[in-house]
């Protein structure tokens, strides 16, 4: 119960720090990524500003550094029948009161990813993750526990040409092959 309590504050001031750190930011998409655009108006490049995403990556580490180290005045109250764990008593009896104290870290990584969103469309999102341990400390009892929490800073979807036609191959046993090709034509 320790434990859970833990990740519940943790991730929410995760989160506050975060969200608080971007509206100060006022980042958005152009800040962070130009697309490079050929003569014939297709994209041909996606060019990071390195430099902006390490600084935005820095800030919300420290951000998120500042408002965990804020947990250590942060009192739960639990009842005890609830810390026994038998359902029966659950909610009942005296409190007893824990601290939560950041141990350790804040670890942050930055990553790009690109999927699929349809015929010659990519989506590119930026994404932020945040791992912590926190330490839940009860009287006679000491818990550790990991929050990992991700958070997307940026994204768009880039739109190709599409094809005059295209082939689809599906996997299948039990289709005949007739059933497994399917062409398709504007």
């Amino acid at each position: 119960m320790a434990s859970y309590q833990a990740k519940v504050y943790a991730t929410r001031v995760l989160n506050e720090a975060v969200e608080m750190q971007l509206a100060g930011e006022g980042v958005s998409y152009q800040d962070l990524v130009v697309l490079s655009i050929g003569s014939d108006g297709k994209v041909q490049a996606v060019q990071t500003d390195v430099v902006r995403l390490n600084l935005l990556k820095a800030a919300l580490t420290n951000a998120a550094i500042d408002q965990l180290a804020m947990l250590q005045q942060q009192v739960v109250s639990i009842p005890l029948g609830t810390l026994l764990g038998w359902q029966i008593f659950s909610g009942w009896g005296p409190a007893v009161e824990f601290r939560l104290v950041p141990g350790g870290y804040v670890d942050a990584a930055l990553s790009h990813r690109f999927d699929s969103a349809g015929i010659n469309q990519t989506r590119h999102q930026i994404m932020l993750r945040l791992d912590a341990n926190i330490v839940a400390v009860l009287p006679g009892y000491t818990t550790s526990t990991e929050i990992s929490t991700e958070f997307l800073l940026a994204e768009t979807v880039i739109v190709g040409v599409s094809p005059d036609s295209f082939t689809q191959v599906l996997t299948g046993e039990e289709q005949g092959i007739e059933r497994l090709i399917a062409d398709y034509a504007r």
